[in-house]
């Protein structure tokens, strides 16, 4: 659900391709928050009835779109495994809407009998046209191979340890290695510190109602809740306006509106001139896969720059890049360029993306900082984040700086630059703090990776799967993130666009979590983009 209103309409005389205002955020809440919504909803004069069948559609189009990818030897039918609250009740609509809208058989199992339901639960069991087969502990033949398991156990109202018989039959869905999808959070998950504290669901696909939970998204409910999708039961805007919440998350329905119709007069120079600056004698590749990663999100011009003695060894995966060899005296890193060819290198850029491949030493630092000397949008990443240290006013000077750590860059950066007490700090805490200080948009990578500006704004995106877990993924993301940042007069929208759509490339991969490499992610980042807008 969108909880700010989105303007398209702005528009550049000169740039009518960008999109200047188009941000969008959903807020994430506790448990108590999002009944408090619920109530307030109710009170408006919607019914919790008709709550719980938005939330059930919504769910049954979340639950296919995860589905139909499987190979059909696992899809063969949905358990869906009920208890006494409304988790429950959202699973019997589900369960309903599964039987009359789809070919998938469904197979009920509850903790308990119709009769001890009450209200909206109660009506939705009484409707099923299923059978209702009640147990303390899953039948044997429950969980065979080719069953999704819907788990509707447990909801956000939990504390403390799941009790029998939730426990024994939370047990039994972890042991079967089938896939599993969670109805608004892992059954044992804590809604607001994501802590468990006896068992809980291990889950592939979370389905959460309204608003992100605070657990999903922290602690271990961060780890078993597996991809988040969020569907729109109707809460309205202005509620969720009211609510306090100190981050806020990037779902598909935030960045949707982020990739805008291209006029049919675009030319390469509209989509933005690019630079990549990296690549060393160790890693010749990483340059290449960034340069391919800004190709497939919409680069126009894309040019490599890397040193001339690795040259030989370059195989582009994109005959489409340009390669710009700087001479390096033999050395295999990057050094110091002269003005004239420092001048033709960087001029007509849009934005310069320095770090992939680059090494530390000494000249090719001073390269990164002589870069930072322009006036254009730049993004550090990798060895690059190292002149951080030394360099932070003249990155309080600059309009648009990106910074690209994961968890050990962001622990030398905070060393190195002294920021006291931030190294023991949450994630949140480092990112928000480190933007600030620096004048940067930060992008700490890693599960949920936190988006934070230098005014305080924080977003953690939800989409990605461990295929990214491999060699070479963050400079694809480089890449990307330059090329969106040359579609948009918002760079922190274009970043959150650009993490998204990195995280979902991953989530469509057909070589799964396992097979996946990052010269892989290019061409999955352009299928991420159609996937989310057919204006892509």
């Amino acid at each position: 659900m969108q909880v700010a209103t989105v303007d398209v309409t702005r528009r550049s005389p000169s740039e009518p391709w960008k999109c200047q205002n188009a941000e969008t955020a959903m807020k994430i809440v506790t448990g108590k928050q999002m009944q408090a919504l619920d109530r307030r909803t109710i009170n408006g004069g919607v019914s919790g009835e008709l709550l719980m069948e938005r939330a059930g559609t919504g769910a049954l189009e979340a639950l296919l779109e995860f589905i139909e990818p499987l190979p059909y030897v696992h899809r063969h039918r949905v358990v869906v495994i009920n208890g006494k609250g409304n988790n429950g009740g959202d699973g019997y609509v589900v369960a309903r809407l599964l039987t009359e809208r789809t070919g998938y058989e469904a197979i009920v199992y509850a903790t308990c009998q119709p009769d001890e339901l009450q209200g909206d639960a109660k009506l939705n069991a009484d409707r099923l046209p299923l059978p209702i087969n009640v147990c303390d502990r899953l039948p044997d033949d429950a969980l065979l191979p080719g069953t999704i398991v819907l788990d509707c156990l447990l909801g956000t109202g939990i504390s403390g340890p799941v009790r029998e018989p939730y426990a024994t039959i939370i047990g039994q869905i972890n042991d079967s290695h089938l896939p599993v999808v969670a109805m608004d959070i892992p059954s044992g998950v804590d809604a607001d510190t994501g802590a468990v504290a006896a068992v809980a669901v291990r889950a592939d696909l979370t389905i959460t109602m309204a608003l992100p939970k605070i657990g999903l998204l922290r602690g271990d409910g961060a780890r078993l809740c597996g991809c988040l999708r969020c569907v729109d039961i109707g809460i309205p805007a202005t509620f969720v306006d009211d609510i306090d919440s100190a981050a806020e998350a990037t779902l598909a329905a935030d960045v949707r509106p982020l990739i805008h119709r291209l006029p049919s007069t675009t030319h390469k120079g509209d989509m933005g001139r690019i630079l990549i600056v990296g690549g060393s004698a160790d890693y010749p590749g990483a340059p290449m896969l960034a340069g391919a990663g800004a190709l497939r999100a919409g680069g126009g011009l894309v040019t490599v720059a890397c040193p001339r003695s690795i040259g030989p060894v370059l195989a582009p995966q994109d005959n489409a890049l340009i390669r710009k060899l700087i001479d390096d005296d033999g050395r295999g890193t990057h050094g110091p360029v002269d003005a004239a060819e420092f001048a033709d290198l960087t001029a007509d850029k849009s934005v310069i993306a320095v770090g992939p491949g680059l090494g530390g030493s000494d000249a090719a630092l001073g390269l990164v900082r002589d870069l930072l000397g322009t006036d254009k949008t730049v993004v550090l990443d990798a060895d690059a984040l190292r002149v951080c240290s030394d360099c932070g006013d003249r990155l309080k000077a600059r309009a648009v700086t990106v910074l690209t750590p994961h968890p050990g860059e962001m622990t030398h950066l905070i060393a190195s630059c002294g920021f006291a007490g931030l190294g023991t700090a949450d994630r949140e805490s480092q990112a928000s703090t480190v933007a600030k200080e620096l004048n940067a948009i930060v992008v700490l990578k890693g599960h949920h990776t936190i988006v934070a500006a230098p005014d305080g704004r924080m977003f953690i995106n939800t989409s990605g799967t461990p295929a990214l877990a491999t060699g070479g993924s963050g400079d694809v993301l480089c890449g990307v993130i330059a090329a969106v940042l040359c579609q948009s007069d918002n760079p922190v929208a274009a970043v959150r666009l650009a993490v998204f759509v990195h995280g979902l490339a991953a989530e469509l991969s057909p070589n799964g979590m396992r097979g996946t490499t990052a010269d892989d992610q290019p061409q999955l980042i352009a299928q991420a983009l159609q996937q989310l807008s057919p204006l892509a």
